[in-house]
C-alpha cells in the first residue's frame, strides 16, 4: 500500500470490521433530545440560580460550624475563668528592713504646695539662668573633623586656589 500497490478492497472491508468488534461500543443516539425547545437563555439562568443556592448552601454550613467552634472556645474560656478566679490573691510585700547596718534610701515625700510668690521667685531664677545657653552655645569648637566637609575651616579650597581643586 505504502509502495504504490494496488489495494484489495474485500481484504481492507474485513480488517475494518475485524477492528470494529475490538472498539468499545458506541450509545445509540437518543431519540429525544431533552433541551429541545428550551429557551438557552432560560437555562443558563437556571443553571446560576443553582450555583447560588449551593453557595448559599456551603456558606450556611460553614457559618454553623464556625459558630460551634466559637461557643466550644467561649466554654474553655469561661472554665479557665472559674478554675483562676479561686487562686490566692498576691500578698503586698513586706515592708524593708535594714540589714547589718544597710541604710536605706528615704521614702518619697509629695511635692508640698508653695506660695505664689516662691514659685515667682523659682520660675524667675530658671528664666534669668545663662549658664545653659554658654555652654552650649558659646564653646563651638573649631577642631572638629566633620568641620571642613560643610563649610567649615580653611577657606582657601573655596576662594584661592592652593587646595583642592585649581580651575
Amino acid at each position: 500500500m505504502y509502495r504504490g500497490e494496488s489495494v484489495d478492497t474485500a481484504e481492507m472491508l474485513k480488517l475494518s470490521e475485524a477492528l470494529g468488534r475490538y472498539l468499545p461500543k458506541q450509545p445509540e443516539p437518543m431519540a429525544f433530545d431533552p433541551d429541545e425547545g428550551v429557551d438557552p437563555h432560560q437555562k443558563l439562568i437556571d443553571m446560576v440560580d443553582r450555583w447560588i443556592d449551593a453557595k448559599e448552601a456551603e456558606e450556611a454550613v460553614r457559618e454553623a460550624t464556625e459558630v460551634e467552634a466559637l461557643r466550644a472556645e467561649n466554654a474553655e474560656l469561661k472554665a479557665a475563668i472559674e478554675r483562676l478566679s479561686g487562686a490566692p490573691k498576691l500578698l503586698p510585700a513586706p515592708e524593708a528592713k535594714p540589714i547589718d547596718g544597710e541604710v536605706l534610701p528615704p521614702k518619697p515625700v509629695p511635692p508640698q504646695p508653695v506660695s505664689s510668690e516662691e514659685a515667682e521667685r523659682r520660675r524667675q531664677r530658671v528664666a534669668n539662668d545663662r549658664s545653659v545657653e554658654h555652654k552650649v552655645m558659646g564653646n563651638q569648637r573649631r577642631d572638629e573633623p566633620w568641620r571642613p566637609l560643610v563649610g567649615g575651616g580653611s577657606t582657601d579650597f573655596f576662594w584661592n586656589g592652593t587646595g583642592g581643586r585649581s580651575w
